[in-house]
């Protein structure tokens, strides 16, 4: 089965839906991180100075840490 692989219940009758199945094959680069995705949010969005400290320093750690 891939994800593109759907699933129906007919012991609930034909009201049926398509239900997505993942694997958890999106996985494969866990420590990638997809700057595309910030995109929305160096366009549109503000933030606190506090919050941007907050993120900074989880950054600044997540760099010091052992691999």
């Amino acid at each position: 089965m891939d994800r593109h692989h759907y699933e129906t219940f007919r012991l609930f009758g034909n009201d049926t839906f398509t239900l997505h199945l993942d694997h958890g094959r999106g996985f494969g680069k866990p420590f990638h991180d997809e700057i595309s995705i910030l995109a929305p949010l160096l366009q549109c969005c503000l933030i606190r100075q506090s919050t941007l400290e907050i993120l900074i320093k989880q950054d600044n750690l997540k760099k010091k840490a052992p691999i």
